[in-house]
């Protein structure tokens, strides 16, 4: 191409659909549709991290991570007559890993050249910039600027991002912006944008005078076996199943929100299981008091703002073990641990 020509070249940078995305990526050696042939087509591998097996763009998440891979960037360099030149597909990796114990987290960036067709313009070039909302530092990360990159090629990059904390908690948005272009092409259309990760930092979360941070989006599941737990199994999945709030139980009921305050755990528990509320039985060997939902979670009478509408104090049920079973069922007044539920609804 002429020099003249070439400083009226431009190039374009989409997001293809999943579908078009996949069908790109099963060409191989075949001719573009729109005229381009295929010029170098490796059998490049996408980026790998805990996505690995879910590359389709979406976000998914544990209660400490978050990751995606999206195979669907495309890089389109056209003549000053608009005669398509080349394409280039690139695939994008994110991964955040945070911890309940700090209020720090990395995050861990990839981008991959899949495949060219046809010919590319020299000095071809990554830009990447993260943005961090809130109280996050720094507010802007870049892990490359311009650069170079070609076919089969992984660009890597791990940094730290920290939550400065507020006076209660902190929900931080990331977005992202990504620029691939030439010096020798102009950009005719803007670097594309996403966000979709997020992170929910508090000082107080974990440890006394500890902070740490979790995916906010992801409700994690406490899993109670009766081989472990036994009567406390069984009493919360009665409670689940038949309390009106139904709560904590996947899928139905509300999810149960901790409550930090050790005065008011206490004050909460005392409303069922206090001196004055709960007398253990002596022909019970071991007699115990506990209460659903826990006492450490909003959901309890006291801490929640229509405290009228608990009707704390009844004993529900009293559980034993049934040997033959394997596990615990109501047994009405019979002798056993008894334990007090509180009924009604929650926020």
């Amino acid at each position: 191409m002429r020099a003249a020509e070439a400083a009226h070249a431009y190039g374009c940078l989409t997001w293809l659909s999943p579908a078009e995305g996949k069908a790109a990526l099963g060409k191989g050696a075949a001719t573009e549709s729109d005229g381009a042939s295929a010029s170098a087509v490796l059998d490049v591998p996408l980026p790998v991290n805990e996505c690995t097996g879910d590359e389709d763009g979406s976000w998914y998440a544990t209660r400490t991570m978050q990751c995606q891979i999206d195979p669907n960037v495309k890089y389109s360099y056209y003549s000053s007559d608009n005669k398509l030149l080349g394409t280039a597909l690139f695939a994008t990796a994110q991964q955040l890993d945070l911890a309940t114990t700090s209020l720090q987290w990395t995050e861990t960036d990839q981008i991959t050249m899949l495949s060219s067709t046809g010919t590319l313009p020299a000095g071809l070039g990554v830009s990447w910039t993260t943005n961090c909302s809130s109280s996050c530092t720094p507010k802007t990360t870049k892990p490359w600027t311009t650069t170079p990159i070609s076919v089969g090629q992984n660009l890597k990059s791990t940094y730290t991002l920290t939550d400065q904390p507020s006076t209660v908690y902190d929900y931080i948005d990331l977005d992202y912006q990504l620029r691939i272009g030439s010096p020798n092409a102009i950009d005719l259309l803007p670097p594309i944008t996403w966000g979709g990760a997020e992170v929910r930092c508090d000082n107080k979360i974990s440890l006394p005078n500890n902070g740490g941070c979790v995916v906010p989006w992801y409700t994690p599941t406490l899993r109670l076996p009766r081989s472990q737990y036994g009567a406390s199994a069984d009493m919360i999945e009665w409670a689940q199943k038949n309390l009106s709030g139904h709560w904590g139980l996947r899928g139905t009921g509300q999810p149960l929100h901790r409550l930090k305050g050790d005065t008011q755990q206490a004050g909460n528990r005392n409303i069922i299981c206090g001196t004055s509320k709960f007398t253990k039985d002596p022909n019970v060997q071991d007699d115990s008091c506990d209460e659903f939902p826990f006492a450490g979670n909003y959901a309890r009478a006291r801490t929640h703002p229509q405290e009228s509408q608990h009707r704390p104090g009844r004993c529900l049920r009293r559980f034993r073990r049934e040997p033959a079973a394997g596990r615990h069922r109501p047994i009405g007044g019979q002798p056993c641990t008894c334990w007090r539920l509180t009924v009604g609804r929650g926020p």
